[in-house]
């Protein structure tokens, strides 16, 4: 980690370029990946490179105009670190107990929401978490030596906010699973190289992204600390920490929506760019935009809701019974197994044995165990049995 931050405090032009160069690698393998993995077609080969050479232009022009708009852009952020530091030293304390508490809440906020947006972030779980702390490890380390990129953050969450949700409503999504085959019947098929590239490539440009946007988050609170001594401004970071910490765990107790994670970690952040009113324009659009996005319904057949752990999906399709997946996998169907019921539906019938079959064996049981009643299959079956109280 602290390697890490000398190159960026040395040498961050280099530092820079190389981000970028493993950026554009993640997304040209992931392209090819989808391409491969699919079946061959030469168009699809041709719209892969197409895609590619399209991104590599971009770059190039990016780069090529970059005395253009890098002056610009650095003399709103060089502006917006003036304003920073320019705060009271009154206010210093609670600055970073907020500042803290907001790059903790933040944290644990992208890695809830990375694994409920893709089932391979709940497989690949420290993927978020070591980008994120990478990123704040990298903040910490640069201090007071270059300006802030504060006003950065809110457009660069809402980026991933769309991206990922972009991938879940495609078939992309359905590449992105678990990339070991542990057996002969789960990801077997994809075990092959075209989709290692996929998965893998993908999880390295979300990594690099999420990093660079939490760099920011951890220099804005050692900005604050070095206006203090270290042991004050250690335990005022710690005190933030577990505020930060504390509200997220409240709000997944609460069983909130990313929406709403996303509307409290955005207002929290919008309070460190005031006086600054380009920073809080575009944030506070790139925030509306993000949870716009996280708001909008994924499937009409679907409703979501998101437990303390997980996120849980009830699907209800025509002519079959309704089922559960947990972080969008296949969980339980739920039966409605009533005699009325299976005289409407008569393939139900079989269904319901398995159910009934305890009672088969013990007739005259008064009362039962359920021990991991899931969707509530094995309970309404006690229900029915007449002789359970």
């Amino acid at each position: 980690m602290n390697f890490v931050s000398r190159v960026f405090r040395r040498n961050h032009i280099g530092g820079a370029l190389l981000l970028e160069v493993i950026l554009f690698i993640a997304s040209a393998t992931f392209w090819f990946g989808v391409v491969l993995s699919t079946t061959l077609r030469w168009w699809k080969v041709v719209g892969a490179i197409i895609i590619v050479l399209l991104q590599l232009l971009a770059w190039m022009w990016v780069r090529r105009s970059r005395e253009q708009w890098w002056p610009w852009l650095r003399a709103h952020l060089k502006r917006y670190t003036s304003l920073l530091d320019a705060v009271p030293g009154h206010y210093v304390n609670i600055s970073i107990l907020l500042a803290s508490g907001l790059g903790l809440y933040l944290e644990l906020m992208v890695i809830r929401w990375h694994g409920s947006e893709l089932r391979i972030f709940s497989i690949f779980k420290n993927i978020s978490l070591l980008s994120c702390f990478l990123g704040l490890g990298i903040g910490y380390g640069l201090g007071a030596v270059r300006f802030l990129a504060m006003p950065l953050v809110l457009p660069a969450l809402a980026t991933q906010f769309v991206l990922l949700r972009l991938v879940r409503l495609t078939p992309v999504q359905f590449l992105l699973v678990n990339p070991v085959a542990e057996r002969g019947a789960q990801s077997m098929e994809l075990a092959t190289w075209p989709n290692m590239l996929v998965i893998y490539g993908f999880l390295a440009m979300i990594f690099v992204v999420n990093g660079l946007t939490f760099i920011p988050l951890g220099q804005l609170v050692s900005r604050f600390m070095i206006r203090r001594s270290r042991l004050q401004a250690y335990g005022l970071n710690l005190a933030g920490s577990l505020l930060g910490i504390g509200l997220f765990t409240g709000l997944s107790y609460l069983w909130a929506p990313p929406a709403v994670w996303l509307l409290i970690g955005g207002c929290w952040l919008l309070w460190f760019l005031r006086g600054h009113a380009l920073a809080l324009l575009t944030s506070g659009a790139a925030m509306a935009l993000a949870i716009t996005v996280a708001s909008l319904p994924t499937a009409s057949n679907a409703v979501e809701r998101y437990s303390p752990y997980q996120v849980l999906t009830l699907r209800v399709l025509a002519g079959v019974s309704p089922f559960l997946e947990v972080n969008h996998l296949w969980y339980q169907r739920m039966y409605d197994l009533r005699p009325e019921a299976i005289q409407r539906f008569p393939d139900l019938e079989k269904e319901g044995r398995g159910y009934d079959f305890p009672y088969v064996i013990k007739p005259d049981a008064t009362a039962v165990l359920v021990v991991g009643s899931g969707t509530g299959n094995d309970v309404a079956a006690a229900v029915r049995h007449d002789n359970v109280s």
